[in-house]
């Protein structure tokens, strides 16, 4: 298991947000900023807006959602503070964000976040027919902010098939700490399910026998419809009265 160098902080730019209504944030939108939420333990909440294309592109060259952000708020005495972004609301159409919380850190104060894991290398167990198959796809880490790690990685070679890691098998390196309450796998190389075999086809003499009409004739049952005619009740004839009865 490998670990990437330790986080670097990215600076972005914010502007401290006085109004927070709706119309507020639609004035907001118009010009290329969306709202914000900073907060931190013991502390207010501090309402702030982004220019999503630069907190995107921040993201980007700090490897993931626990880069180290250095918000400059413009508008606060305390214009500095270090975050990472907690939660990023998203348009369900164009994906673009629409709304982002940040969590105010103390560099001197470890925080506990999710870290994604990356499987290398190539799996003993698939020259023998397996599949390389990951269960969990990331861990949570205990560490000072600065010693987050972009990501860990899984050496998954030595595995063959039938073989697993679980979490008690991940080591961590100095700075940070897996945290974990149940040993559940990590990933395992597992034996591919077989296909169904294809149901037996029919013989060319079996598939002539079986649609040529048979020599006997079926009898229908007794009381079932023959034809149209057994299936509409006949009308009884309307009886003409005499044209005596009507004279006495």
């Amino acid at each position: 298991m490998k670990r990437e160098e330790e986080m670097a902080e990215i600076s972005v730019k914010a502007m401290y947000r006085e109004k927070t209504g709706k119309s507020a944030i639609q004035k907001l939108r118009a010009l290329g900023q969306i709202p914000a939420i900073l907060y931190g333990k013991g502390k207010e909440n501090t309402p702030v807006s982004v220019d999503p294309r630069q907190l995107k592109a921040a993201l980007t060259a700090g490897g993931g959602i626990n880069t180290l952000l250095s918000l400059e708020i413009e508008g606060l005495k305390s214009a500095k503070r270090i975050a990472i972004v907690k939660e990023i609301q998203k348009d369900p159409i164009h994906h673009r964000y629409t709304h982002v919380d940040f969590f105010e850190l103390d560099l001197t104060k470890a925080v506990t976040v999710d870290v994604p894991l990356h499987f290398v290398g190539k799996a003993e167990g698939i020259a023998q027919g397996g599949i390389v198959q990951p269960i969990l796809r990331e861990v949570k880490v205990k560490c000072l902010p600065h010693k987050i790690p972009k990501h860990i990685e899984v050496d998954v070679t030595p595995l063959k098939v039938g073989d697993a890691l679980h979490m008690s098998n991940l080591k961590a390196e100095e700075g940070y700490e897996i945290i974990f309450e149940h040993d559940d796998t990590v990933v395992t190389v597992a034996v591919p399910k077989e296909e169904a075999a294809p149901a037996p086809q029919p013989s060319a003499a079996e598939a002539a026998v079986e649609g040529a009409p048979s020599a006997e004739k079926t009898e229908p049952a007794a009381g079932a419809a023959q034809g149209p005619s057994a299936a509409t009740t006949a009308t009884p004839a309307k009886k003409e009265g005499s044209k005596s009865e009507g004279k006495k």
